[in-house]
């Protein structure tokens, strides 16, 4: 367990915390060779409105989209 205190503690500057993503639907092109899930792309856009609106994380987020969007 020692090897524990060796470990140097991640940290999380602003500019990947803080700064807002600029992701849009429609930017996103999948590599050759693959395809995206748009059911799953539309949670995630969802996710990350939903997250910025109401201040809370994005797994938080997720699983309150993919709720509303069972009923």
């Amino acid at each position: 367990m020692q090897f524990l205190t060796k470990i140097p503690v991640p940290v999380v500057t602003a500019e990947l915390a803080g700064r807002p993503m600029d992701f849009e639907e429609s930017q996103f092109t999948p590599p050759n060779g693959y395809s995206a899930d748009h059911e799953k792309l539309e949670i995630d856009r969802l996710a990350i409105l939903y997250m910025r609106q109401n201040g809370v994380s994005y797994w938080d987020a997720v699983r309150v989209v993919e709720m509303q969007l069972r009923w």
